[in-house]
């Protein structure tokens, strides 16, 4: 039990002490005893105290009981209270967990107009242009009464909810002041984006001389038309469903049902007129509305829950706010120190005195995820795949798996082929050490590319054709062969070509030398494919040369001369070793 109610339960102690029967009723009060004291009491201790308790022998007396949404919940379930006046949601509550059940419900008297249903609002700042539906509530910061509040904070979050967003995923930041008079003034002070109060309390607020705010600063969303019963419509502004108003609930278990009538014929014989009725604010009372949308609403948004496979179901509520909250299917809550410090990680601290949630569900899956049906594990969305930790689409895998693989291929089949021309190419390799000239060699003629000249290749007479001689007329005397453009164990062979070669060149008449030098300035052509993929690809004699001796060496007929290979070192040019008939 907590402070508030102490001076009822001392009232309650005496009046057992002197014999008397006592009825407790729990009263749901978060505004102080004082309020209580004025509003409530006259109703719940002084009037049925004075026309129910001298209907029984001996009298029986009434003790109203101000209290918390928790303890009176918890008292309810241990039986401590025999009448419940509370909002419908908390009723409806208690009635999953004790044997509650409405008997009454109240007929409010606001502004001129006696109403049983009410509902709730969700305001804002008229100048907030980019404020204008449920959906604009993403990132911004709301303000509600409290956790619990019925009209003030699940009537507003049930429209959300219906809008397909949550409380604790979509806003940056929600904020309960515990006063909704405290949530529109914060509005004012920029300190929140989006105010939750229930309907009656702004148009109370603006003829209130000592509110400073006007129609023209607020705007209200979600606006919604209502028609009553009684076929007027409903006179307050609204952004959710009506609600039946707050019932008085009676303890089955506690409660004679002589006890139960006689309260309920008092409560219906009260009307404006009444003392009673003019401190606690309402009209009248009338028998109880259906509170089945209530219900709905609170397993909608967990607030009652199952317990087990029983079927019975609890209040949702613990020792701390992170306790009390279910996050939506497919997200998880915060670990607690997370919970705590969310708010000051985000950059928007709470203020004093308040408590406040800053986006503690955080989503299970990641980008290109979906969860599975058990709401905690995750798989890649239709057309993804799963790559590490991450989904990735598919046909960009397709291009990083398959395109690199291609490539791969690619260059295993270059290399491949290419170590099988080498391979075939040390077939026909001649090392010049094992060709032997005559001093001085003897030539045997020449031709467009050179001189050719015998020798002997381990014992056999061959014929060696340099394939590539130097360019005399370009070169000029400068590019006689020097000893540091070949290696020294080659300046020999290569001194022999560039004699023979001078010899012959001064033999001819100068018709066939320029025959010739037009014939060595002449450019090999290139396939007519080569270019097609290389437009800049020039000639390259050696490597012609090297193709040329591929196909010769497999050659094989008595009419053709054999070719026993080529010498193709470095520092030299290409030279063709033939069979010397």
């Amino acid at each position: 039990m907590t402070g508030l109610p102490l001076l009822s339960a001392l009232y309650a102690l005496a009046v057992a002490a002197a014999g008397s029967r006592v009825y407790r009723i729990g009263v749901l009060n978060n505004r102080g005893l004082n309020f209580y004291n004025a509003k409530h009491d006259p109703t719940f201790t002084t009037y049925l105290n004075n026309t129910v308790g001298p209907l029984f022998d001996p009298p029986v007396q009434f003790v109203g009981v101000p209290l918390y949404f928790d303890d009176l919940i918890d008292q309810g379930a241990n039986q401590e209270l025999d009448f419940v006046f509370a909002p419908g949601s908390l009723l409806t509550c208690m009635a999953s967990e004790s044997n509650y059940a409405p008997v009454l419900t109240l007929r409010n008297y606001r502004r001129g107009v006696e109403l049983n249903e009410f509902g709730g609002v969700i305001v804002t700042l008229a100048n907030r242009s980019d404020i204008d539906t449920l959906a604009d509530l993403r990132g911004q910061r709301l303000s509600a009464i409290s956790e619990s509040g019925f009209g003030g904070f699940l009537m507003q979050w049930r429209e959300m909810h219906g809008a397909g967003m949550s409380i604790l995923t979509d806003p940056s930041q929600m904020i309960f002041t515990g006063n909704q008079r405290v949530s529109i003034r914060m509005l004012l002070t920029g300190e929140s984006d989006v105010g939750f109060i229930r309907t009656d309390l702004l148009e109370t607020m603006l003829a209130d001389p000592a509110e400073t705010m006007t129609e023209k600063d607020i705007k209200v969303l979600n606006m919604q038309t209502h028609i009553l019963p009684n076929g007027m419509a409903f006179p307050f502004w609204s952004s959710t469903s009506l609600y039946a108003e707050w019932p008085l609930g009676v303890n089955t278990r506690t409660v004679e049902h002589q006890v139960s009538a006689a309260v309920v014929e008092a409560l219906l014989a009260l009307n404006t007129t009444s003392r009673a009725a003019q401190a606690g604010q309402y009209a009248s009372w009338q028998p109880p509305l259906a509170y089945f949308e209530v219900r709905a609403l609170q397993e909608e948004l967990g607030v009652v829950k199952e317990v087990g496979v029983s079927g019975q179901y609890k209040c949702a509520r613990a020792t701390t706010l992170r306790e009390t909250l279910e996050c939506p299917f497919g997200y998880a809550m915060m670990e607690e120190a997370d919970f705590n410090a969310a708010c000051e990680n985000a950059g928007l601290p709470c203020p004093e005195g308040m408590t406040c949630l800053c986006r503690p569900c955080q989503p299970v899956c990641q980008e290109h995820e979906v969860v599975r049906k058990d709401g905690k594990s995750c798989r890649c969305a239709i057309g993804y795949s799963r790559v590490g930790n991450g989904c990735l689409i598919i046909w960009k895998l397709v291009v990083m798996v398959v395109v690199p693989g291609l490539a791969l291929i690619a260059l295993a089949v270059y290399l491949l082929v290419h170590f099988l021309h080498k391979r075939q190419d040390l077939l026909f390799h001649i090392n010049p050490k094992n060709l032997k000239f005559d001093d001085p060699p003897e030539v045997l003629g020449s031709g467009s590319f050179g001189v050719v000249l015998a020798a002997e290749y381990k014992g056999t007479s061959v014929a060696v054709k340099r394939v590539a001689a130097r360019d005399k007329g370009r070169q000029g005397a400068s590019t006689r062969t020097s000893k540091h453009s070949v290696s020294r164990k080659f300046w020999r062979l290569r001194v022999a070509f560039d004699d023979a070669a001078d010899m012959e060149t001064e033999s001819k008449d100068g018709n066939a030398m320029a025959a010739l030098a037009s014939c060595r300035g002449s450019t090999q052509s290139i396939p007519w494919h080569q270019k097609l993929l290389n437009p800049f690809r020039k000639a390259n004699p050696r490597a012609n040369f090297i193709s040329e001796m591929r196909t010769l060496s497999k050659l094989r007929h008595p009419n053709i001369c054999q070719c026993f290979g080529a010498v193709l070192v470095k520092g030299l040019e290409p030279m063709m070793v033939m069979e010397h008939m």
